[in-house]
């Protein structure tokens, strides 16, 4: 019988330990051959998720670590766990020159670079591409961009998320509840989201709605500003999430069923259910967008005229120590609501001639290989297509001409043509700054070693 589970620590490559990867399960067997599921994460009272390094001793004194591959290079954009103070959110681990997984910060491993002035905002530390902003004058809600309605705005009366004075005040008027608004035009069967910033101030409710003849009449979602939480969701979909000193990132996803003008509106109330304000209190408001796709992207501001801008481009241009030059696997959780080719993560050499990499389109998954300037694609079909607006998993393992990819658990497909190339770089959400994700990046990982085709279904389920 299985008698335990041991907390360790090991060296990875002169002990054979390995250090697990936050919220996969794996199986080992005892003496007998009974199969147990373990999963690698505790929990502490506050309910704060902890990702140990774990060995399953049996009755027979065998000691069995897990999990069953082992990452040189572990990205978790999404993680708080064991975070670095004042650095971006996420869990970032690499080898280093004696085969230690070694935490480091987001800036010190990847460079990241954009061609315009948007910021790059994730308070969950996810690596973003967002493609526009709809709205006019998106913080400045002051601006006779905005209609207000039974509602007045008073302008940078607080420090915005990004550090400013920019942050307004919105008080609805004594006689109704009050918003602003702006009026646009949008297209049938398209899934639009709305956010906004907002934090209490002697409110603690904003509400989002949309109006108009391309939705039904009531589509709104209220948002609890003092706990985080999201209440009478109608007709849409909602997301709250933190972003620092008590702002919150407020959403909603809704599909038009016709093309007319849609009104998005933003108000600031004392609770959800539409009670009429005194006439003083009220909420601040910072960086509304509006875009097309399933879920809100990076904040870009805008003035007098919507703004699309260059993709982030973001890549590790140090592969040594933790790159292995004749095998791996490269593994990746996405979101994308892209249904053209989109690329997770490239390994090349600064051209598409030497290059191994994966990516997706609206039916399969994709892996890309290239030596020598000869190259092909290959894919699982389309039983397990990626889903457009739910997060996906991918790995693609290689070595001299033995390459498998497998997504979502599905259909694991193998070639064995090509050599492994020689490349130089890693380049994250993007091929040569072409073939982007135009979504979310939450997890990549690394592993120095080709897994075998179970552990590719085991990895991606």
């Amino acid at each position: 019988m299985l008698l335990g589970l041991n907390i360790k620590l090991p060296n990875r490559r002169s002990s054979g330990g390995y250090v697990p990867v936050p919220g996969n399960m794996f199986i080992v067997k005892d003496s007998a051959a009974t199969e147990y599921i373990v999963r690698l994460a505790v929990r502490d009272g506050s309910g704060v998720d902890y990702t140990v390094p774990v060995s399953a001793k049996t009755s027979d004194g065998t000691e069995y670590y897990v999990p069953a591959y082992d990452p040189s290079l572990y990205l978790d954009y999404t993680s708080t766990f064991e975070s670095v103070p004042g650095k971006q959110p996420g869990y970032y681990l690499v080898d280093d020159v004696s085969g230690n997984l070694t935490q480091t910060t987001f800036s010190s491993l990847i460079t990241f670079s954009r061609s315009s002035n948007a910021t790059r905002y994730s308070p969950t530390g996810q690596l973003e591409y967002a493609p526009h902003n709809l709205l006019l004058q998106s913080q400045t809600f002051d601006n006779a961009s905005w209609t207000k309605t039974a509602s007045s705005i008073t302008a940078n009366t607080i420090v915005a998320p990004d550090g400013t004075l920019t942050g307004d005040k919105i008080t609805s008027n004594i006689s109704q509840l009050g918003f602003v608004v702006q009026s646009l035009s949008q297209t049938t069967g398209t899934a639009y989201t709305v956010s906004v910033y907002a934090k209490a101030g002697e409110y603690n409710f904003c509400q989002l709605r949309i109006t108009g003849t391309v939705v039904p009449s009531i589509t709104r979602a209220y948002f609890n500003l003092a706990n985080g939480t999201t209440t009478g969701v109608a007709n849409c979909t909602a997301s709250i999430t933190p972003v620092g000193n008590g702002w919150y990132r407020c959403s909603i996803t809704y599909t038009t069923t016709s093309t007319a003008t849609a009104s998005p509106r933003i108000y600031g109330q004392v609770d959800a259910s539409d009670t009429i304000s005194d006439g003083t209190s009220g909420i601040y408001i910072w960086g509304a967008q509006l875009e097309t796709g399933a879920f809100a992207t990076s904040y870009i501001p805008t003035t007098t005229a919507a703004t699309t801008r260059s993709a982030d481009i973001a890549s590790i241009g140090t592969l040594s120590p933790w790159y292995n030059a004749s095998a791996g696997t490269i593994y990746a959780e996405f979101q994308t609501p892209i249904t053209g080719n989109a690329f997770q993560a490239s390994f090349n050499d600064a051209t598409a001639n030497n290059r191994v990499g994966i990516l997706s389109s609206s039916s399969q998954f994709v892996a890309a290989r290239n030596t020598g300037g000869a190259g092909v694609l290959f894919t699982p079909g389309t039983a397990n297509a990626p889903s457009l607006v739910n997060v996906n998993k991918s790995a693609l393992a290689f070595a001299n001409t033995d390459y498998a990819l497998c997504g979502n658990g599905g259909t694991v497909a193998t070639a064995s043509t090509y050599n492994v190339p020689t490349v130089t770089k890693l380049e994250l959400g993007q091929q040569l700054t072409a073939t982007l994700l135009n979504g979310y990046l939450r997890r990549i990982t690394y592993t120095p070693r080709r897994l075998t085709n179970a552990e590719l279904q085991s990895l991606t389920s």
